[in-house]
């Protein structure tokens, strides 16, 4: 539920400002406006020290810790650390120029400087041309030798006579001296190399200041938003106030409050005002608690006058999740990380992502366990080992599956003596499962669009109640149920019966839906006004409906995809086990495990979270254009 706000405006003597302001942190309560947003900002050396323990501490959390910790201050470590990587950053350039340098010297091998200057005293340095490769034979000279190929037929000829009255073929280019050589740049690319290595331990030594630096931070950033909510007021010779948004269960206790500080202040609320925007402040049910973990993820909250979806996302979004995982395995690993993770998590903020996980974790081991598929392990591939795990298989089939794969049909294939020939017919039969698990996982994800739909149109209904626009929210519920049983016959009907017909009741619920749509959603006291605008405003929205419940066939195939994956490194592995072993086949099912889960995680917020953000929340009314409720505090950030 998304808590009322009231405007809250609140004054004192101009002499009890820091007094006001420091009561008002105490309490936590209010979402300071600043009057002035130009004026209601931090001193400079401030923000400058809050962004170098920032930064300072982000290298510390890459770093890890090593050595003893100096003994200095944490923002003096801060500084010092940025200037390490600074430093660090600079090096990394020279060191790639030194690189390119070396390579590019190549042709002179590790002659040295000194050396060429000795030779060239002497009247025999070495001059390198460019040129053909069939030229080289028509030089000239003392010495000739070929020390580099290049591209397009030429090379890099060295050439030294010392009689000054070499002959050259036309179109050879010769090469300028270097400026240095090869040995002095890996000579300072070494010293480079361990400066940089003492930069990192000593980055490693710092980071073990990171707590130290964490502890100033916070004073800092306490001290800034002080100055900011001081700066923020409006104020004369003798009077200081400041403004703000308090939510309204906690309007009472605010003046209480700020009796109790001592301080003789007047306190006033107001109701926002139609062009107000207040910020969105949720309360979440305890059961739902863990979805607010998804909204930190994606920053996101309904604008203030929306409506709060938290309890439909706790219910939905584990099963999408489930469905897109769709494996009993990865649901007990992401169940078994999460507890492991829930006892190394001190912050409330995180404890409710860890939470979503666990919820997830949960229902994915159910919803793998009742579709057949643990570590894309089923029933067809358990019992295709034989001795025990048959009768596991077998087993699995019947109760936990409902008999997904024909029992008579089973027993056959296992009672076949001949190995490949029961090979062959169990993997028949695993076709035959995944095509029946195939056409139940689309029949599903086109029950869940209409349901998630739906409910999506009736729960904006209920919001808008008693307007006019409600019945047309209705209208649009009848209308996606209705396109719910087109898309049904289109993919179902017609597939078993290429006569059957769309029923009538379906046409007359669709033209229903569509004069409630039309008439009451733009409600005006002309009546050709409202039907013009209103048809106008209809027609896109209703292609939008066929599209948004198609949209949910997703479900059904990143599931199969998933599903897929897993069985080809099952079969690579079990391949590479035949020609070598299981120690070397093993290595890499775990490796196509871990991969296809990475692609579940990124399934989930690609899709899972795409229905719920997109064609949920645009057919529930939400637009999550909310700002979240901060409120004003001395010790700490968190939401009170």
């Amino acid at each position: 539920m998304i808590e009322k706000m009231l405007k809250v405006y609140c004054a004192a003597r101009a002499r009890d400002r820091e007094r006001l302001v420091d009561a008002l942190g105490e309490l936590g309560a209010v979402h300071l406006l600043p009057v002035d947003p130009a004026k209601a900002v931090a001193d400079a050396r401030t923000s400058a020290d809050i962004d170098t323990l920032g930064r300072a501490i982000q290298i510390a959390s890459s770093a890890g810790e090593a050595g003893t910790p100096p003994g200095i201050g944490g923002l003096e470590a801060a500084r010092e650390m940025l200037a390490i990587a600074r430093r660090a950053a600079e090096l990394g350039a020279r060191m790639s120029s030194l690189h390119r340098q070396i390579e590019e010297l190549a042709p002179w091998g590790d002659v040295t400087r000194e050396t060429l200057d000795a030779l060239d005293a002497a009247g025999a340095a070495p001059r390198v041309y460019r040129l053909a490769a069939d030229d080289v034979r028509s030089i000239r000279a003392e010495c000739v030798q070929v020390v580099a190929a290049l591209r397009g037929g030429k090379v890099l000829a060295a050439v030294i006579d010392r009689t000054g009255r070499a002959e050259l073929p036309e179109g050879a280019e010769e090469l300028p001296r270097p400026a240095t050589d090869r040995p002095a740049l890996r000579a300072e690319a070494a010293r480079i190399d361990e400066e940089l290595a003492a930069g990192r331990a000593r980055l490693r030594a710092l980071a073990g200041l990171r707590e130290r630096m964490a502890r100033e931070l916070a004073v800092l950033k306490e001290k800034a938003a002080h100055t900011i909510a001081v700066r923020g007021g409006a104020g004369s010779e003798e009077v200081f106030a400041l403004q703000g948004w308090v939510p309204a269960r906690r309007a009472g206790a605010l003046a209480e409050g700020l009796a109790r500080a001592g301080l003789d202040a007047a306190l006033r609320t107001f109701e926002p005002a139609e062009d107000e925007t207040p910020p969105t402040l949720i309360g979440y049910p305890r059961w739902a608690a863990p979805i607010k973990g998804l909204f930190d993820i994606l920053g996101t909250l309904p604008g203030y006058r929306e409506v709060d979806l938290s309890p439909f996302f706790i219910i939905t979004m584990p099963l999408f999740a489930a469905i897109i995982i769709a494996d009993g395995g990865y649901g007990l690993v992401f169940a078994v990380g999460a507890l492991w993770l829930g006892r190394r998590t001190p912050r409330a903020a995180d404890k409710v992502k860890v939470q979503l996980l666990l919820v997830i974790g949960i229902a994915t081991m159910v919803w793998g366990f009742l579709t057949g598929s643990v570590f894309g392990i089923g029933p067809v591939q358990m019992a295709g080992w034989g001795g025990p795990w048959e009768t596991a298989g077998k087993a699995y089939n019947s109760v936990l599956l409902g008999g997904r794969v024909d029992r008579a049909a089973f027993e056959a294939a296992l009672a076949v003596t001949d190995p490949a020939a029961r090979a062959a017919a169990l993997a028949a039969l695993g076709d035959a499962g995944m095509l029946h698990l195939r056409i139940m996982l689309m029949k599903l994800s086109f029950l869940i669009a209409v349901a998630h739909l739906v409910s999506a149109r009736l729960r904006e209904a209920l919001a808008l109640a008693p307007s006019q626009r409600a019945l047309a929210s209705v209208g649009w519920a009848i209308v996606l149920a209705g396109m719910f049983r087109v898309v049904w016959f289109l993919f179902f009907d017609l597939q078993a019966d290429a006569a059957a017909r769309i029923p009538g009741w379906v046409l007359g619920a669709l033209a229903c839906g569509a004069a409630l749509a039309i008439l009451f959603g733009v409600p005006h006291r002309s009546v050709l006004r409202r039907v013009g605008v209103g048809f106008a405003s209809f027609l896109l929205p209703l292609l939008g409906t066929f599209g948004d419940t198609m949209s949910y066939i997703r479900l059904m195939a990143i599931s199969l995809a998933g599903l897929y994956i897993v069985q080809v490194f099952q079969i690579l592995a079990g391949q590479l086990a035949g020609v070598a072993t299981w120690g070397v086949g093993a290595p890499l099912l775990v490796l196509g495990h871990a991969f296809n889960m990475s692609l579940c995680v990124i399934a989930i917020f690609a899709h899972g979270v795409r229905l719920h953000m997109l064609e949920f929340s645009n057919n529930a009314g939400v637009t999550w254009a909310g700002y979240p409720f901060k409120p004003f505090a001395q010790h700490d950030g968190e939401e009170r």
